[in-house]
């Protein structure tokens, strides 16, 4: 496991524009996934909250919209995270916060046949996002966030 997470961690790219992101992240309707993926996983594996690549990444994740259903649903899941691990009330608002709007951007971005696509514009969607959106709004009430009811309980 420790193999892993160094390799994850030197992954991660250290200066320029895509400061904080890790290598190959994608643009476009992706744009933010693979970060918040890798952030997910290492915060998943026991790397603390102040830990400087987590805490680069989640700055990265922060200051960058993300326009698709995987990248909103795998950043809800980081920001859930924080909010449950960090030990400062400040951030802990902050992340919260956060999860929030992702929370919200969900909700609104389910598609009129119930499923989502990849991204809120457009009127289909198809099972993976979906599974996506849904482990996202999973993690997003775990964490407290306001999560509407789907009316089928």
């Amino acid at each position: 496991m420790e193999e892993l997470i160094r390799s994850l961690k030197a992954a991660q790219v250290v200066d320029g524009t895509k400061r904080g992101a890790f290598s190959d992240e994608l643009d476009g309707v992706h744009a933010g996934g693979v970060t918040a993926l890798v952030t997910f996983a290492l915060l998943s594996a026991g790397v603390p909250w102040h830990d400087e690549t987590i805490e680069r990444a989640v700055r990265y994740l922060a200051e960058h919209p993300l326009p698709g259903t995987y990248s909103r649903s795998l950043r809800a899941g980081v920001w859930a995270l924080l909010a449950s691990r960090t030990g400062e009330d400040e951030r802990r608002r902050e992340y919260r916060r956060l999860l929030q709007a992702d929370t919200d951007w969900l909700v609104g971005a389910i598609k009129s046949d119930g499923f989502y696509g990849y991204d809120a514009e457009g009127t289909s969607g198809d099972h993976s996002c979906s599974q996506f959106a849904v482990l996202g709004l999973w993690a997003a009430e775990t964490a407290s966030a306001e999560v509407p009811s789907c009316g089928t309980g």
